[in-house]
This record gives structure tokens, sequence and C-alpha cells, in this order.
């Protein structure tokens, strides 16, 4: 039985348009860069030598906490800055739902200009900054497999 040469061009034609979309995927994910770590939400507080973030986190999530270096903070103006974690400390809640963590922060610049002002922010716990988001894939799969 013989394929008909039409057939076979429309099957090439197939193969390659795929082979191009999966290998612009492939760039794509490879340049895209994303922030890899843990949510919260608390308070944003100005002291003396900083900023200190408090944030109820959940127990299976304290893990990642000693992991992070750094803090993505988000205000509700929607302004978004960087800073350096400086220390970290924690207490059980007497909810017993999660552990309240207190987390110091310090860079210059910060969107907080007065002592002892607070508000309320979104903020991510960063492990790696800015890494592409195929990296993070490959990752993600490659330890569920491994546990």
């Amino acid at each position: 039985m013989r394929i008909p040469r039409n057939l076979e061009w429309r099957a090439g034609v197939a193969l390659v348009g795929a082979a191009m979309v999966l290998l612009g995927l492939a760039i794509v994910l490879t340049l895209t860069r994303t922030d890899v770590g843990v949510e919260v939400e608390g308070v944003m507080r100005r002291t003396e030598t900083g900023w200190t973030l408090t944030a109820e986190m959940p127990g299976e999530r304290l893990s990642l906490l000693r992991q992070c270096r750094s803090v993505r903070v988000r205000t509700g103006e929607g302004r978004v800055w960087y800073g350096r974690v400086a220390g970290i400390g924690g207490e059980l809640t007497t909810k017993g739902t999660g552990i309240l963590t207190q987390i110091e922060v310090r860079e210059e610049g910060a969107p907080y200009p007065s002592a002892g002002s607070a508000q309320r922010v979104r903020a991510m716990l960063l492990k790696a900054r800015g890494v592409p988001v195929l990296s993070v894939l490959l990752d993600s799969i490659l330890n569920r497999q491994r546990s």
C-alpha cells in the first residue's frame, strides 16, 4: 500500500510546525524569569533599624523560611520593592492555626517614611530572585519524582 504524496507533504509540514512551536515555547520559558518563594500577607512596620514584616504562616511552610534571603513587598498602592532578610523570629499563635513570624527587613528606599507607621502588605519571601520559568518547572517536576 502506498501513501499519497500530498498526505506525506501535509504530515511533514505539521511535524515541522509542531517542532517550531515547541522550540518557541522553550525559548519563551527560558527567557521569562520569575521569583521563587512563599507568598504571605501581613503588616509591615517601620522600626529604628529597618522594617519588620509580621505575618502568620502555616507550620508546613516553615522549612522554606530558612532558605529565604530577600523579600518582595507589594503595598496597597501597587508599589513593589525588594528588601534583604536580616533576621527571622516567631512564636506560636493562640489560635493554633499557624506560627506568627516576624521578619526583619533591611533595605534603603522602602516606601515607609516615619518610624512606627504600619501598613498591610502582600509579600513574597524569596528563595531565588529572577529564575527562568523553565528551570522552575523542571525543578518542581524532578523534586516530586524524588519524594
